[in-house]
């Protein structure tokens, strides 16, 4: 995003239904969202963390996440995914910088939601799961971490840059670029992607001379 800007979401375009109830959740818990910026600096890189869409409520930290399937591990087991955990606890340990009192905990909560964007209830099932803090030193290790990766990389040519791992693609077995195809703002300037991209250009082609054949 810093080398080539951002596109957002076209209207009408997948996930415009879950990308609304986060939309809706922001104004409805406008009191209780999180609001507050923390830079951080790892030797000459220097990142400002800014909270969006975590909530406060007696003293925890809330990530509210909207899901479009069921997921036995998350709602019948009470496992939540890894990425969601760690955001909020980042969150949850950027909040205790901001503030002079520490979060108690995190808790995220999930919603099954129809893929029906016309139903009157959108929510099929939720679930509320409760985590204790991180140790902060490892969270701090982590952040400058991931802030040395960016400072090491900056001037590398983009068909040069290291590929993103499957945990940042949020890869499925369905779908080993669920994340860029979803919800990555920089999917039409990433050369690694572009393979990908390009490919679902041609089927889609395909699809339509089919069609027109018939």
């Amino acid at each position: 995003m810093l080398r080539h800007g951002r596109k957002d979401e076209e209207e009408g375009a997948y996930g415009e239904l879950r990308r609304e109830l986060y939309r809706f959740m922001s104004r409805a818990l406008s009191e209780r969202e999180l609001d507050f910026e923390l830079e951080v600096q790892a030797g000459a890189m220097a990142c400002t963390l800014q909270s969006k869409r975590f909530y406060h409520h007696e003293g925890y930290v809330y990530r509210v996440c909207y899901l479009t399937e069921d997921i036995p591990s998350i709602f019948k087991n009470g496992q939540a995914k890894t990425i969601d955990m760690a955001v909020t606890q980042i969150a949850a340990w950027a909040a205790g910088k901001a503030w002079a009192t520490a979060p108690k905990g995190v808790r995220l909560l999930y919603h099954r939601i129809s893929d029906d964007p016309t139903a009157e209830n959108p929510i099929i099932e939720s679930k509320q799961i409760s985590f204790d803090l991180f140790d902060p030193t490892a969270i701090e290790e982590h952040i400058s971490q991931r802030l040395k990766a960016i400072a090491d990389h900056w001037d590398i040519a983009d068909a040069e840059l290291p590929a993103c791992t499957d945990e940042e693609r949020f890869a499925l077995k369905t779908d080993p670029h669920s994340k860029c195809r979803a919800s990555c703002r920089v999917r039409d300037f990433c050369q690694q992607y572009a393979a990908v991209r390009a490919n679902g250009s041609s089927q889609l082609e395909r699809a339509k001379a089919t069609l027109a054949g018939i």
